[in-house]
């Protein structure tokens, strides 16, 4: 049986109920307390973030003391609503329009608050990059409402601005402000005359003498429509060398009174320059524009091609009959023929792979013109050496002929100052549209530079040509297109050589390098420099100097003992003109846009669109143009850079180029050139690089767009954004690149020569890195030799022996690659060894060549020959062996061999090995079918070679094999190597080059 049983519940102790008591009292005075603590708020996400539209912002922050919860509040900071919302669960700020958002947090303890504001930026959301940049290129002028994205920090500010552009900056005066008989009307000037020519010269005598009595400023007035203007008149101020000329005026202003002025050049006999202006001071042209009556260039459309004879047919428009009629009557207009430039039909702009050409080439054979109206033809044929270059084009495509390239400039200015261009243009000219030499003060607005009557080329030579000027020189709200040369050069003027120097009398014998150079004059400041390195030797001013165009003794007021000046290079500082070039198109034209030789340029808010040959040089050369002070602290920024650099021979190195070349080409050190400026620019299309700095130093790339640059160039060089040689402190940041294509070699930086990467500062850039080298080059071990070899030609001591290199690459010297089956049957490498021992390298070769044509030793890379490029120095992949031979701790060697000559060439070998060459045995020997080489080389000649054998590490060589064939000039010199396509490109840098270890 089961018995219920009853549990009696424990009292609580006395004691246990006091510990419970004590502890409810301490509960109630914390609640008590918490109720009145003051709120503790910590916001630890970002105080101040921008976002774009579309995106959100995360709001962290912790709070104590903060029982009655925390809210956050969302203004707008320009007091409106919405825009953006908050989400408390998520802590999510979203962003819905643009603005400046405050987000007002605040803890909540009863009446007491914490409060915390953080500050949210919304900017627009970005664009579709493809329909950015399509609004970038649409045309050359700048969107002001586009937003900044894309590295662009300023987009609106990109290309040409449009009311910049229109400004009227230097108008001539009002009426009121010259004495009534100082307005000379041109269509009512008093008297008769036979025709245009005769009223103009009396016109111009009546204005000089009115200012030459100094009865102040003269305004001319010239009618609304064309002027004709016969070059071969026989007036004072009118015909004979030039058609007009305008000589030591003194306040001159020249107006026409519409669009339809024009001064049309009428050149019968010969061609002539067309406005001459002389020693003349605030001379004001308004409204006038130029050309020329026979046009010094035709416009040619393809109807035949003949690619066996090289014979092109081209119909020429009936529009250009009487030019046609003059061409072939007169001599000294048609006779020579300058140059021919192909257009693309669509464009209008140089074609792209076109042919393009000038006289000096010496590749025209023949131009005929032949028919009459509406059925004149011209057909060109080429010389047999232009086989290689030539290019089909195709029926429909056209082309200029230029009849005259520097003969007669359109207007040329010398002396004088204060020369204004105001709404003027020119059509078309046989040479530069303008040249200006030592002029004071130049400013051009509003001067177009474009086609008319047909034609596809403005000015046969340069656009502006300016040289030795001072003050100010600016060109602003122009349109250059077209013409064959540069659209605008400007330089300080050519280097001099120093030949001579007499300390006791303080005098410097300066000899002409190039072209003429001005007479210094006292007061001007000369700057010395070596020309290797362009170190400054010394500033000197001038005294007096005496002398012509070939010798000048120069007297300086410094002290010249103590300093070897005998070698060494001046340029005439004086001649450093303040440049602004800003608001300007320049497009559709053979060869650069702007070539500046000045310091402090400033290049801004320009459009350069389909300059052929690249749009801004910046530079400083002493190879064989020998031209150009340092263009320091030069500035590039707001331009637009759309399908430039396309030319497949002799482009710049990128849209803006900014780079020194010493002697041979050779590029400078780093620090030649100094505080480069290129930021906010816009690149499209560019066919080589967007920006190359070559021989620069402590300079910025910032904030530029690239899109699809080095898209054309046949050397991997200069495919990419930015290229950088003997470049050092260069700061790169907040660009961002767009590429597209599919190379395989392009790369977003691309250094070179003795750049080295961990002295460029890259920040903030966007698909932007360093190119990387596809792998490490090739090794391979060389045994070495278990006998003795003699050097003597005979390759028969070498059976079993060595180390056998094969041919992986094989190129024209142009670049373009070449099947080794194209060449199998006239050329060949039959044997390409190496080996070593203790003494040295040797070296062996047999090449079969079925028509050896050699070359001289001072040319030998016209011909044929062995070539061998060998190195220690490997830390430097990209360097040129121009830059290695100069390294002394390292051994760099070029070798060239044939059967009548051997050649350490001196530019590329270090100088101890050029000293002691005599310690190499080289022979090379003419045999059935080609020849053989053998050499030696001794550690004695190479001991930092020998350090490596002994260390174990690699010796850079390439081996080059070269075929000429000089009597078939139509095929450039063919080169099979060790290093891969492209071999001219590679065969000198170690990148590619392969890597031989001795064991």
């Amino acid at each position: 049986m089961v018995k219920n049983v009853k549990t009696r519940q424990k009292k609580p102790s006395l004691k246990r109920i006091v510990c419970l008591l004590a502890a409810l009292l301490l509960a109630l005075q914390a609640a008590a307390c918490a109720k009145t603590a003051d709120p503790v708020l910590t916001v630890t996400s970002a105080a101040e973030a921008t976002i774009k539209v579309g995106q959100t912002y995360k709001l962290e922050y912790t709070a104590q003391n903060a029982p009655d919860g925390v809210t956050v509040d969302v203004a707008r900071g320009d007091g409106g609503t919405g825009g953006g919302a908050y989400d408390g669960e998520s802590r999510l700020f979203s962003a819905e329009s643009p603005g400046a958002y405050v987000l007002t947090v605040t803890a909540k303890n009863g009446a007491k608050t914490a409060v915390a504001t953080v500050k949210i930026t919304v900017e627009a959301a970005l664009p579709d990059i493809a329909e950015y940049v399509g609004t970038l290129g649409a045309d050359e002028y700048a969107v002001p409402d586009l937003v900044g994205a894309y590295g662009l920090s300023d987009a609106g500010n990109v290309g040409v601005r449009a009311s910049e552009a229109q400004k009227i900056k230097y108008p001539v005066k009002d009426d009121s402000e010259f004495l009534p008989a100082n307005i000379i009307d041109f269509e009512g000037f008093a008297g008769t005359y036979a025709d245009d020519s005769a009223r103009l010269d009396a016109v111009i005598a009546e204005a000089k003498s009115r200012n030459g009595q100094g009865q102040g400023a003269v305004k001319i007035k010239l009618p609304n429509r064309s002027v004709l203007i016969n070059a071969d008149y026989a007036g004072t101020h009118i015909g004979g060398e030039s058609a007009v000329r305008l000589t030591d005026f003194n306040g001159l202003e020249i107006v026409g009174a519409g669009d339809a002025t024009e001064l049309l050049i009428y050149t019968p006999t010969s061609w002539k320059k067309g406005i001459v202006v002389t020693n003349c001071q605030n001379l004001r042209l308004q409204n006038i524009r130029l050309d020329y009556k026979i046009s010094p260039t035709l416009r040619g459309e393809v109807i035949d091609v003949d690619e066996s004879l090289l014979r092109v047919t081209y119909k020429i428009p009936a529009s250009f009959n009487e030019t046609v009629q003059k061409l072939r009557s007169v001599p000294a207009l048609g006779g020579t023929l300058d140059s021919v430039v192909e257009y693309d039909k669509n464009t209008s702009a140089p074609r792209e792979r076109g042919n393009t050409l000038i006289r000096e080439e010496d590749y025209f054979d023949s131009l005929v013109l032949s028919g009459e109206g509406e059925n004149i033809t011209a057909v060109l044929t080429f010389k047999e050496g232009y086989r290689a270059r030539f290019l089909k084009p195709r029926p429909g495509e056209l082309a200029a002929f230029a009849f005259t390239m520097y003969d007669a400039h359109g207007i040329n200015v010398s002396g004088g100052k204060n020369l204004y261009l105001e709404g003027c243009g020119l059509n078309s000219a046989p040479g530069m549209a303008f040249f200006a030499n030592q002029v004071e003060n130049f400013y051009v607005n509003r001067f177009n530079m474009t086609l008319s009557r047909d034609r596809l080329m403005t000015a046969t030579a340069d656009g502006f040509h300016l040289l030795a000027m001072t003050g100010g020189v600016s060109i602003t709200g122009s349109v250059l297109e077209n013409s064959h040369d540069d659209a605008v050069n400007i330089k300080a003027g050519y280097y001099y050589g120093v030949d001579g120097a007499d300390a006791v009398n303080k005098v410097l014998r300066l000899t002409r390098s190039t072209e003429s150079n001005p007479l210094p004059r006292p007061g001007d400041v000369l700057g010395v420099y070596d020309k290797v390195t362009f170190d400054l030797i010394g500033r000197l001013t001038v005294v007096s100097a005496t002398g012509g165009e070939l010798i000048q003794n120069v007297t300086v007021a410094e002290r010249l003992s103590g300093k070897d000046w005998i070698g060494k290079v001046v340029t005439n500082t004086t001649y450093a003109p303040a440049f602004a070039f800003a608001d300007n198109i320049v497009r559709d034209k053979r060869n650069r846009g702007v070539l500046a030789q000045v310091p402090d340029a400033v290049i801004e808010n320009n459009t350069f669109k389909n300059v052929m040959h690249g749009a801004v040089s910046l530079h400083t050369s002493l190879d064989n143009f020998n031209e150009g002070t340092l263009p320091q602290k030069p500035t590039v920024r707001n331009n637009k850079f759309i399908n430039n650099g396309y030319a497949s021979i002799n482009a710049i190195s990128a849209d803006v180029s900014v780079f020194a070349f010493a002697e041979s080409s050779v590029v400078a050190p780093s620090a030649t050139l100094k505080e480069a400026d290129v930021r906010n620019n816009y690149f499209e299309s560019s066919g080589r690089a967007g920006v190359a700095f070559l021989g620069v130093s402590d300079s910025v790339i910032d904030g530029n767009l690239f899109y699809n640059t080095g898209r054309t160039s046949a050397e991997t060089d200069f495919e990419c954004a930015i290229l950088l040689q003997n470049a050092d402190s260069v700061t790169v940041s907040r660009n961002y690149n767009y590429y597209t294509m599919e190379s395989e070699t392009w790369a977003g930086i691309i250094t070179k020569g003795l750049t080295k990467p961990d002295r460029i500062t890259l920040t903030d850039n966007s698909n932007l890195y360093f190119q990387e080298l596809d792998g490490a080059a090739p090794e391979y071990s060389v045994p070495k030799a278990a006998s003795a070899i003699a050097v003597d030609g005979d390759l028969s001591d070498w059976n079993g022996a060595g180390y056998s290199v094969g041919m992986v690459g094989s190129s024209l010297a142009t670049g373009d690659a070449v099947d080794a089956s194209a060449y199998a049957d006239v050329f060949g490498v039959e044997v390409c060894k190496l080996t070593w021992n203790d003494s040295g390298l040797y070296f062996a070769f047999r090449v079969r060549d079925d028509n050896p044509d050699y070359a001289s030793a001072v040319d030998f890379w016209h011909g044929d020959c062995v070539e061998l490029f060998l190195t220690d120095m490997l830390t430097l992949p990209n360097a040129d062996f121009q830059l290695l031979r100069g390294e002394e701790q390292y051994d760099t060697l070029h070798l060239a061999v044939s059967p009548s000559w051997t050649v350490f060439a001196s530019s590329r070998t270090k100088d101890a090995i050029t000293a002691n060459k005599a310690t190499a045995q080289i022979v090379c020997v003419p045999v059935a079918g080609g020849y053989t080489v053998e050499a030696f080389l001794p550690f004695a000649l190479l001991p930092r070679v020998k350090d490596a054998v002994d260390g174990g590490r690699g010796v850079a060589i390439a081996f080059v094999f070269a075929d000429g064939d000089r009597d078939n000039i139509g095929r450039k010199r063919l080169q099979v190597s060790n290093v891969p396509h492209f071999v001219e490109n590679y065969k000198t840098k170690t990148a590619k080059m392969p890597r031989y270890i001795f064991v």
